[in-house]
């Protein structure tokens, strides 16, 4: 940088001894300032000096001062300098100033400039300017020669003389860089970047120039052979034939090299500056505080939030192994870690992807605000994953092939522009459940949660995810069904395969998901039929093997345009083998699927037809499992068939099947009787049914049938009774449809063969009907109210009382000392207490079978053998709590009935008491075979039958929650609560009403399955206390199999291999069932199914079936319905000989 001095008032010079720069040697105000000027601006000062110049020497000519010479010798190799000052008439004097002959000023010694070499004197200031002045030259100043006459003393100038006497401001901008150029024989040029142009210095004579050279002040590169910005991948001569507007561009030249060195402007200067120790708080030379990170200006704010990150990726830092390239110094984690990437000092990208670190993720990485991508697949992670929770920038998360432990619940809340999310095959989570958060992530176009242990049902939240594309979830542990916002959804890609409990139900929301691609669905549980996937005409890999789907494969599955792939093996299919084009190039069905040939064609017509039967019917289960094969008389179950191999009978009797009635039964062409009643179809009777050339018996009694009634021909015996919507008048006025479903006697031949106006009915008799039973059945009632009341006077009770109509239910006709029978009141079966005194032996103390929290079980039996349970509990002891909880145990026992359920037989009010009567169990309870084995001296329970009560005790609760016309919770399942029969199958007892949601019975099926595998205690005193809870005790020894062997009941002998496999699956259901957090339990539709797989050996017959199982219509029936049908189909049901039934009976229409 070339130096100006400020003009002078008056001085004189020699023009001929001074070279291209022009300066006043005579100050009449020393002290002024130096001002650096550029080169560019040298030109333009110029004429300024000049004109100083000469009117200084003007001025001087006047005077008659002699001028004496001051020498500035330079170097040998350039020129000298020679200028000529006035010398001063004035002698020196001897004191403590020394007189300056330059400035003709008296000076303190100390601002003398030291002269060895003579006797004359000047001051620094005045050399010191002087020698400024030749920074704008190119030679080098080594020597100051005595400015006296014929003198020729000189001094050397050496490094610390020269910072002397140099200005300060010279010093402190260029330091030794200026000395060098004025001692040593070097070259002096400027920095080619206008706003730097620092004065730098080579060595005259050097054999190689640098040209890639770095400015020290600005740390951007020049060519220092042409003096400009470097010039990259072209050589010197080359650049410098270019023009000007041909050399490219100074700021991406200095970004490109900024962003490899890590440089920061100066926001104010705009210099570039080099962070060189770990502080983001940098101060410029011009004294500017910023942030080396961001850039902005430094606050007390943001201190904090920079300070917080730097906290955060310190901890990250300290907890990874080994530290990736450039984990260094935390200072640098914006500028030098390797996959950290930041936009204003804060971090953005965190991409760790695939380099095998190990360690367990800070806590509060989530608090990286500006995170926009979290990579971090292809490592060993493990420990909890921190919660991302409301980073609302963060777009991608990949957490891949970890070893994750735990994703806390929340984790994903408020992720608003979350596109990726990928988690899977991180086998050591715990169990969690499908994060329903993400429904806020409406941007979501990639869900990966594939081998991640995800458990529960996946949510219906997919209608928020309008650009959701692919949901990859397979070899989880998900259950329930297909959520139906699926439907209509963009999704292109759905992998549900492999899910060890199996998702179930049907599949038909597919049918309304027309975007896919990939669809796999395999090794799971779903029923039902194949859908219509016609519309997705963008399918080409479907995969619906090993699942339960049933009926026939639909022809359209055969025209999708662009099906290659196809998988359909290992179902209960049904009909014709499909024949696909041979643009599927993979196809696979065979396995378990029953097609009536094994080659592609049309099926027997009557196969066909009892197919679409079944599909009106839903394919119910039982049907896809028996109808094989090609031929319906072929051990088809519920059908017969004569001789000559046509269907003649079919009957459905009493299977609790839904649907419709299908029309296909008129493709039945020598169908004679057809048996639906009892069952909860719905829908109307197919007019085509009176087609039937040989129909003789149709009986549709007892379902939920709706429309008008058809006209039948005489010949045919039509009954529809139960069914109290079908049409109250017949659609035709023929003698065959004789009847409604709301007639309340049987018809005769002769009443149906009668005229058409015998048959005609009308309002006003129907009315008169109706109101006469009523009255007679208020009048019953009063007189029955009245004897009670007689015999045992007014009840003084008040809890009952305010439940009256309850117990104008529950009064029994109680007769004292007279054998008085027990009697249907309200649909329930109520019991003499003299009845009940005689079965159980005046309620000896001998006959007790236990004793509960609401009284106590008798053991009897009554006349004709049949034994009974009667549990016992007095009303004035149980206070209004218990009295209600007594009149709710009927009303919901009146309405459940099921196999795998204790029945309750009748009950009595005696007074103050209150009396259950159940069937008897005559093996008592599973608490006394699990715990008490020993002591009863019976032997322990065998594996195998361990698994059946659980499957039984499954199913009863399964009926509970989801089967009958209500849901009920029982909320005391526990083995004391579990009865066994003769043949040691289980029913559930004390069930009750609730409120609670029905996870809570799922639980405490769990901890009962590991009272089961263990034959310990829920909780047990007699041991340690880190052993007294099983359910603590047991999740603390799944870790491996050999602990669960080890922790089975000692006596279980597990030898067999299929045996051991069985224990770890219902250990496994044990854990799934306790799970903490109920969303994760499954529900009890799917504990059956896994417990159904594991009992091979039962499997009832028909005949068992029609004895044992309660269809689903008899949750409709009365009490006394239900008695009068065991009675009637079993012939052996006596226990109330002498009851007298007051039951609607059925009508039959003959004709």
């Amino acid at each position: 940088m070339a130096q100006l001095l400020s003009p002078p008032s008056s001085s004189v010079i020699d023009l001929a001894l001074v070279d291209d720069f022009y300066f006043s040697l005579l100050f009449d105000e020393p002290s002024t300032d130096i001002l650096p000027v550029s080169d560019a601006k040298y030109a333009e000062e110029l004429q300024f000096q000049e004109a100083l110049v000469s009117s200084a020497e003007a001025t001087r000519n006047q005077t008659t001062i002699v001028t004496p010479s001051f020498f500035l010798i330079s170097s040998p190799s350039p020129p000298s300098i020679i200028i000529n000052v006035q010398k001063p008439v004035e002698e020196i004097g001897q004191s403590s100033e020394i007189f300056c002959e330059i400035c003709t000023e008296r000076k303190p010694t100390d601002e003398i400039f030291p002269n060895a070499s003579c006797t004359h004197s000047y001051c620094s200031d005045c050399i010191g300017r002087h020698v400024a002045s030749k920074i704008g030259e190119s030679s080098a100043v080594a020597v100051v020669a005595c400015p006296g006459l014929d003198c020729r003393g000189a001094h050397e100038l050496e490094i610390e003389s020269c910072r002397s006497i140099l200005a300060k401001e010279i010093v402190e901008k260029w330091d030794e860089a200026l000395c060098e150029a004025l001692l040593m024989e070097c070259e002096k040029f400027y920095c080619p970047f206008n706003d730097c142009s620092a004065v730098l210095v080579r060595e005259i004579g050097e054999d190689e120039v640098i040209m890639e050279s770095e400015c020290p002040i600005c740390h951007r590169l020049f060519c220092a052979r042409c003096n400009v910005v470097w010039h990259s991948g072209i050589e010197c001569e080359d650049y410098q034939r270019l023009n000007e507007d041909e050399r490219g561009n100074e700021d991406l030249m200095v970004r490109e090299m900024a962003n490899q060195k890590n440089w920061k402007r100066c926001p104010r200067c705009k210099f570039y500056v080099e962070r060189i120790d770990g502080c983001l708080h940098i101060t410029c030379r011009c004294n500017y505080q910023f942030c080396y990170g961001c850039g902005s200006q430094w606050t007390e704010t943001h201190a904090t939030s920079t300070a917080d990150e730097s906290a955060v990726m310190s901890k990250l830092l300290s907890v990874i192994s080994p530290a990736p390239k450039g984990w260094l110094s935390i200072a640098d984690y914006c500028s030098a870690w390797d996959g950290i990437k930041c936009s204003s000092g804060k971090v953005t990208v965190i991409n760790l992807r695939d380099m095998s670190l190990i360690g367990t993720l800070p806590s509060d990485l989530g608090t990286l605000s500006q995170l926009t991508t979290l990579s971090l697949q292809g490592n060993h992670f493990k420990g909890s994953f921190p919660s991302m929770a409301n980073l609302s920038l963060l777009q991608s998360i990949y957490l891949d092939g970890n070893s994750f432990t735990s994703i806390p619940s929340g984790c994903f809340q408020g992720l608003t522009n979350l596109q990726t999310l990928s988690i899977s095959t991180n086998i050591n989570l715990a169990p969690w459940s499908f994060p329903a958060e993400l429904v806020g992530s409406s941007r979501l176009v990639t869900l990966y949660a594939k081998s991640c242990n995800m458990f529960g049902t996946i949510p219906d939240i997919f209608g928020s995810f309008s650009n959701l594309q692919d949901v990859r979830l397979s070899y989880n542990n998900l259950t329930g069904v297909l959520p139906l916002s699926f439907a209509g959804s963009g999704i292109r890609n759905l992998w549900l395969n492999n899910q060890q409990m199996g998702l179930s139900g049907t599949i038909e929301v597919l049918a309304n998901m027309t975007s896919l691609y990939q669809l796999w669905l395999h090794k799971n549980m779903f029923t039902g039929p194949i859908p219509d996937l016609s519309n997705s005409d963008t399918l080409f890999d479907l995969q619906l093997g090993d699942n339960l789907l049933m009926g026939i494969v639909p022809d359209s599955l055969s025209s999708i345009p662009s099906l290659k792939n196809i998988t359909l093996a290992n179902n209960t299919l049904q009909g014709p083998m499909p024949l696909f084009p041979k643009s599927v190039t993979n196809v696979e069905l065979d396995g378990t699927n029953s097609f009536c040939k094994s080659t592609p064609g049309p099926c027997d017509t009557q196969v066909m037809a009892l197919l679409e039967v079944a599909g009106d019917l839903g394919y119910p289960t039982v049907l896809a499992k028996s109808w094989k094969n090609n031929n319906a008389c072929s051990d088809w179950s519920f059908v017969v068939c004569d001789s000559d191999g046509n269907v003649i009978i079919v009957n459905f009797q009493r299977l609790g099947f839904l649907g419709k009635i299908s029309s296909g039964f008129a493709n039945l062409t020598s169908l004679k009787k057809l048996y639906l009643d009892d069952n909860g179809l719905t829908g109307s009777i197919p007019s085509s049914l009176t087609l039937l050339p040989q129909l003789q018996v149709l009986d549709v009694s007892n379902n939920n049938l709706t429309g008008d009634i058809p006209s039948f021909p005489p010949r045919v015996k039509f009954t529809t009774t139960g069914n109290l919507l079908l049409g109250k008048t017949p659609s035709s006025e023929s003698g065959g449809s004789s009847g409604s479903g709301s007639g309340s006697s049987n018809s005769t031949d002769g009443s149906a063969n009668g005229t058409r106006n015998g048959n005609r009915v009308s309002a006003g008799m129907i009315a008169g009907i109706v109101i006469a039973v009523i009255i007679f059945v208020l009048f019953v009632l009063f007189v029955s109210y009245k004897c009670f009341v007689k015999k045992f006077g007014r009840v003084e009770n008040h809890e009952i009382g305010k439940a009256s109509a309850m117990d104008s239910e529950l009064q029994s006709q109680n007769s004292g000392d007279h054998n008085d029978f027990p009697l249907f009141e309200g649909g329930n079966v109520a019991i003499s207490m003299q009845v009940l005194r005689q079965a159980t032996n005046n309620f000896s103390e001998d006959n007790i079978l236990g004793r509960g929290s609401f009284g106590v079980v008798y053991k009897g039996e009554l006349d004709n053998g049949t034994k009974i349970a009667a549990k016992r509990m007095e009303s004035n002891a149980m206070g209004t709590k218990r009295l209600n909880e007594f009149q709710a145990e009927i009303a919901v026992l009146t309405k459940v009935r099921h196999k795998n359920l204790v029945s309750l037989l009748g009950y009595c009010i005696n007074g103050h008491e209150r009396l259950l009567v159940y069937e008897y169990m005559a093996q008592g309870t599973l608490n006394q075979h699990l715990f008490d084995w020993q002591k009863n001296g019976i032997s322990p329970l065998t594996w195998k039958q361990r698994v059946t009560i659980a499957l039984d005790v499954a199913r009863g609760v399964e009926y509970l929650h989801s089967l009958a016309q209500q849901s009920f919770i029982h909320r005391d399942l526990k083995p004391s609560n579990i009865l066994l029969d003769d043949l040691m199958r289980a029913k559930v007892a004390d069930f009750e009403t609730g409120r609670v949601t029905t996870k809570v019975d799922v639980y405490a099926f769990g901890v009962v399955l590991m009272e089961i595998i263990t034959g310990r205690k829920a909780v047990d005193d007699t041991v340690p206390d880190e052993r007294s809870h099983l359910v603590t005790w047991f999740s603390s020894v799944l870790n491996n199999k050999e602990n669960i062997l080890m922790a089975i009941d000692e006596a279980l002998d597990p030898d067999e291999e299929t045996m051991v496999e069985s224990i770890y699956k219902v250990v496994e259901l044990a854990r799934h069932c306790t799970a903490r957090n109920p969303y994760l339990r499954p529900d009890m539709g799917h504990v059956v199914n896994i417990l159904g797989s594991l009992v091979e050996q039962w499997k009832p017959s028909c005949q068992e079936d029609d004895e044992k199982m309660v269809s689903r219509h008899e949750r409709n029936m009365s009490l006394p319905q239900a008695l009068e049908r065991w009675q009637t189909d079993k012939g052996t049901f006596t226990m109330f000989d002498d009851i007298s039934f007051r039951g609607v009976h059925q009508t039959t229409h003959t004709t």
